[in-house]
């Protein structure tokens, strides 16, 4: 129990010595003079005055628009024509036709019916990717 109320007289003390010690930090820091400007500031690493500033609205518009202007030149796709898809398209569609074979035993002809139906979504994808550029280029036009 000493020891309990020795360390706390000892802790009020050290607070009462760092309350003070506070105290007269802040005293000097009141009886300094102020800096009235960031430009006197001496920062420590290098730093641009340029980007110090703040930008105007006229500013960040022009910004933005050549940012736009410029991610807009990246997003050109080189695909092929239409027709070529549309073609694509159907030498699957014949090719699925010739494939339909009778199959020999239950097994081959899951792995046969498998097959056919992964080609046939890979052709109903094409084909909405094909709608959804023709719905775009239909927009575009009028």
């Amino acid at each position: 129990i000493k020891v309990n109320m020795m360390t706390k007289s000892d802790r009020m003390q050290r607070n009462a010595e760092a309350l003070k010690q506070w105290r007269e930090e802040a005293k000097t820091q009141q009886d300094c003079p102020k800096r009235d400007s960031d430009a006197e500031i001496n920062f420590p690493y290098d730093t641009d005055p340029e980007y110090l500033k703040m930008m105007s609205r006229g500013d960040l518009v022009r910004d933005g628009s050549q940012r736009h202007r410029d991610s807009s030149l990246h997003n050109v796709r080189h695909e092929e024509p239409i027709n070529g898809k549309i073609l694509s398209i159907m030498a699957a569609l014949q090719e699925l036709q010739m494939s339909q074979t009778n199959a020999a035993s239950p097994r081959s002809e899951q792995r046969v019916l498998a097959q056919e139906i992964k080609k046939i979504k890979d052709i109903q994808r094409s084909l909405n990717a094909l709608k959804l550029k023709n719905f775009g280029q239909l927009a575009l036009t009028s």
